[in-house]
């Protein structure tokens, strides 16, 4: 049998495909299977040969049978189920074969195109960032990255290394398309040095003028010298036609607002056939941002159409006419002509019929499929009412995009609404209980085909707990507006429907003269917490929000939410239309014209909804000014300006009354940041004069705990109280500690007979210190006690130190001079804990310095497992420190810190000891976009591929995803 094997390894090396079908089915037929490589290769050579399915189902009864992990098996499971379209399963197997031979050039090179051609531009950034070393020799692979933050929010930070790469790539591949994807990646990410030292690159190369002109003018508009930009545009034209450079006129001509000369230069350009084709589908764009040429744009592509016969230009073509002419009211046409997605925007394949707006037989079904954003779903979803109105209960089925599952069950009782499989990715059903299909987005072709057909009324129905919940967290006498104020994904053609957080001032301005009249609830989704941080600091407005709703994924609370709310201020967003759909009084601010609105003077889909529009190519912001004056109107009156109507803005108008704010809302020594509030109570300060000028609300609850409650803090004998400040609380923590007296607190909660104890390591700090920063919003959103609850079979230990959030100088006994004995002494002290639980299994569990403490106290105590959910695993080697961006915590935080470190000679505990030991008993959770944590987890795994390494959705420690704690949880027991 070895002989058979050597023979097919030569032959599967060789690529003889058709001889190893032969071999394999001459070994089959003689009933000698013992050899497993028969069965696999069999498989393999059936899938490079066309037959997919039947090599697929050989190489899973390879599998099945031979119980082996074997890469090449997982790689061409992959490859079958790439080839039928199920992208993630593919995915999931091509990860498998890379785990086991990671050398493997072809794994990675099929992981990467899977990847790409179906956008999964966001893992390709993540792959780009974490396995940074494993992927940079791919030959694809720059190409691809750059790809990738091209297409995806440019919000990022992009690692050096990366842009080094990239670099090193676009100089040496010479072909156009490369080297203007190169320019454009540096100009989205502000490289201006990168560009210039590509210029120069360019130059010495020679034959690239084209390319080094429109780098050149890529340069001047990123330095804001938009004129001599528009002058090295148009002298690499008159020099030489080129559409590189012309097309960059043409973008930074309508950037200026000058649209009437776009219009001249792109007609000029089209009657003496210049890129002909292009140029007119050009012209059609520009006039379908332009209120009264929308109707021109559609003759324009029109004719394009009829002066082209290329397939896909035809469809692109056909797709933005379909929007021109829903901006303008023609719903037929606009409807029709919106149906062209279905063959290019949507990959599906169904055995059920596309639905034809007939009625059916009573024993069929169909099914609606979700397609597109959220919001889009929300929109098209008000027609599932009329659906049921044609079809009936129960003969509907709805696949929805996963996180509005309950919201739509709740809302249609009568519609079987269950999760759409492969949202996006792979789209290929796995359910057929149906006989017709349609995508969500061809309904209004049957439902909307005039105005009077938009109902306008709510849809949704939230849940009456959670909204009950809620109403108790609001002011009664406050107006309660909620606010988002751009999406997710901000690349440049969107920016333009945004705001920023500064553009907010002139609003905020406004409720701080009327003296905080509004309640402000933050619905901004996403990677928000340092705006909301530079709103309270620089404009002294604390926008509410709170770490058990998840606005990003959780929509069943984000729903009851805004049902709570007087007012919902949001541009174009799945915001807007969750508003729309449950009723809620919203104002959009939005560019003019938009297609959503038909033509008419309120938005047709929801009629609480305002519209504030600005005319194209103005910035939205220009419709704050508006809002402010009808907030203001409101706030004095009580009476709200009336829904089902649109404002368009005054450009020039508005500009004026943004420019008569007062920067900054004149706040500088009117308002106190936390850190600011903190020095002055130090300082003696009294506390209500400390209140009253507090832009934090955390800070003014703990001053208020402190006055019901002072005997639980430490206080000054001062005639005027005030809290403690840190160097007084170390002093006395030390003077403590000096006689082995360790203070922590235990909360047990053991279960009888249980085997497994979680000791979970606090984060929060005791009542002892009443200045913590710990906010919520960094950490996980349950309790450990929730581990009781929902997982049987265990205990749960919870351990609180009163100093590890302030000075994390070592876990569990930080502020110690001598840490390491003192986390002896606390291993002696918890032992007793431990027996009490009768458990046979030990795991130790921790968030960030509690991490840090699960990692220490977990080897320590010999646990069998230690889950560390980013631990502050600060590296002691400087050299490492500035190579790999670590850094030390004691620089990193203010400068008593420093102080206390000299004064007591504090030395911070090195975990990489610890980590090592632990090996592949150590599972390390890093929420996916948080730098610093990564950094300090690949400290952790240096050089130890056993450790297990996670990585959650989000970016903070409170984006850490239960259900993946959980199942890790019910592995190891």
């Amino acid at each position: 049998m070895q002989s058979i094997k050597k023979e097919l390894d030569q032959l599967f090396f060789e690529e003889k495909w058709q001889e190893i079908k032969n071999l394999t089915s001459h070994y089959s037929n003689k009933e000698r299977h013992s050899e497993p490589s028969i069965l696999l290769y069999a498989g393999v050579a059936e899938i490079e040969t066309g037959n997919v399915h039947t090599g697929q189902k050989k190489i899973e009864q390879y599998l099945e049978k031979f119980k082996l992990n074997d890469a090449v098996a997982y790689f061409y499971l992959g490859r079958a189920f790439d080839l039928n379209k199920k992208s993630l399963l593919a995915d999931d197997f091509y990860n498998k074969a890379i785990k086991i031979d990671p050398q493997k050039t072809s794994y990675k090179i099929f992981k990467m195109v899977n990847l790409f051609n179906n956008s999964l531009f966001e893992e390709i950034k993540e792959i780009a960032k974490s396995d940074f070393e494993q992927w940079k020799s791919l030959d694809l692979f720059p190409l691809v990255v750059m790809t990738a933050y091209e297409q995806t929010n440019n919000e990022d930070q992009i690692p050096y290394e990366i842009i080094e790469l990239c670099s090193r790539f676009a100089g040496q591949v010479g072909d156009q398309k490369t080297i203007r994807k190169y320019i454009d990646f540096l100009a989205k990410y502000d490289k201006k040095e990168k560009i210039n030292e590509y210029i120069k690159t360019l130059k010495k190369r020679g034959g690239f003028n084209d390319e080094i002109n429109y780098a050149k003018g890529l340069l001047e508009e990123k330095m804001g010298n938009l004129e001599e930009a528009e002058k090295i545009y148009k002298n690499s034209i008159e020099e030489k036609f080129n559409q590189l450079n012309a097309s960059a006129l043409i973008e930074l001509t309508v950037k200026q607002n000058k649209i009437d000369v776009a219009v001249e230069l792109l007609k000029n350009w089209i009657s003496n056939e210049k890129n002909h084709i292009n140029f007119k589908f050009s012209l059609g764009l520009i006039y379908t941002t332009t209120p009264n040429l929308v109707s021109n744009a559609i003759e324009i592509f029109k004719e394009a159409l009829q002066e082209t016969s290329d397939t896909k230009i035809q469809k692109n073509i056909k797709w933005n006419m379909s929007l021109a002419l829903l901006t303008i009211g023609n719903l037929k046409e606009g409807w029709k002509n919106y149906r062209v997605r279905e063959s290019t925007l949507l990959n599906r394949k169904f055995e059920a019929k596309l639905w034809d707006g007939k009625k059916i037989k009573n024993n069929d079904k169909i099914m609606v499929w979700s397609e597109q954003g959220i919001g889009d779903h929300i929109m098209f979803g008000t027609m599932l009412p009329d659906l049921l109105l044609k079809i009936g209960s129960d003969r509907i089925i709805f696949e929805t995009e996963p996180r509005l599952l309950s919201l739509f069950q709740r809302s249609f009782p009568g519609i079987e609404v269950r999760k759409n499989p492969r949202l996006k990715i792979d789209l290929n059903p796995y359910v057929t209980d149906y006989k017709y299909h349609i995508p969500i987005g061809s309904l209004p072709c049957f439902f909307r085909k005039e105005i009077k057909d938009f109902p306008g009324h709510p849809i949704i129905n939230v849940s009456e707990e959670w909204k009950n919940t809620l109403k108790e967290r609001f002011s009664s006498e406050k107006l309660k507006i909620g606010i988002i104020w751009r999406s997710q994904i901000s690349d440049a053609s969107r920016k333009k429907n945004y705001l920023t957080y500064r553009d907010l001032e002139c609003l905020f301005h406004l409720d701080l003269k009327e003296n905080k009249k509004i309640e402000w609830i933050n619905l901004q989704y996403g990677e928000c917490d340092e705006e909301i941080e530079k709103i309270r600091n620089e404009f002294g407005i604390d926008l509410k929000q709170w770490p058990d709703i998840d606005l990003k994924n959780d929509f069943d609370a984000t729903a009851a939410l805004i049902s709570c709310l007087d007012l919902v201020i949001s541009p174009s967003s799945s915001v807007l239309q969750l508003a729309g759909a449950l009723g809620v009084r919203t104002w959009c601010f939005s560019l003019h014209p938009a297609w959503t609105m038909h033509g008419e003077e309120y938005y047709p889909w929801f009629h609480s909804i305002r519209m504030y529009q600005v005319p194209f190519p103005n910035e939205v912001k220009l419709a704050l000014p508006q809002m402010a004056k009808d907030l203001k109107s409101w706030l004095s009156t009580g009476a709200p300006p009336p829904n089902k109507t649109r404002v368009i803005i005054d450009p020039s108008k508005a500009k004026q009354e943004l420019e008569s704010i007062p920067k900054n809302l004149e706040s500088k020594g009117l308002f106190l940041l936390e850190h600011e509030a903190e020095e002055q109570l130090i300082m003696g300060a009294p506390l209500e004069e400390v209140k009253k000028k507090s832009v934090s609300i955390r800070l003014e609850k703990k001053i208020e705990d402190f006055l019901r409650n002072p005997n639980q803090y430490l206080v000054t004998s001062d005639p005027k109280p005030k809290l403690v400040g840190p160097i007084e609380e170390i002093k006395s923590l030390l003077s403590q500690q000096s006689q082995e007296e360790l203070f922590f607190e235990v909360k047990e909660n053991f279960r009888a007979g249980a085997q497994t104890l979680i000791i979970s390591f606090q984060e929060n700090v005791s009542y002892a210190l009443p200045f913590t920063l710990v906010t919520p919003y960094f950490y996980p959103k349950f309790t450990w006690d929730d581990i009781v609850n929902e997982i049987d079979n265990v205990s749960v230990l919870q351990v609180r130190d009163s100093w590890q959030m302030w000075y994390q100088v070592g876990p569990l006994g930080s502020c110690l001079l001598t840490p390491n004995k003192s986390a002896d002494r606390w291993v002696e002290l918890i032992m007793s804990k431990i027996q009490k639980s009768g458990a046979k299994r030990l795991i130790c569990v921790g968030t960030s310095a509690g991490a840090s403490a699960a990692i220490q106290f977990g080897t320590k105590l010999n646990a069998d497992a230690v889950i560390a959910i980013s631990p502050q695993a600060r590296p002691l080697d400087p050299d490492w420190e500035l190579k790999n961006g670590g850094f030390n915590f004691f620089e990193y935080r203010s400068s008593w810190r420093k102080q206390l470190s000299n004064k007591y000679n504090l030395l911070p505990i090195d975990l990489r000891p610890y980590s090592d030991y632990l090996g592949d008993k150590l599972h390390l959770i890093i929420p996916k976009l948080n730098k610093t944590d990564t950094t300090h987890a690949n400290y952790l795994i240096q050089d130890n591929p056993n450790i297990h390494l996670y990585r959650s959705t989000g970016k903070n420690h409170g984006d850490v995803n239960k259900k993946l704690i959980f199942d890790i949880i019910r592995k190891l027991i």
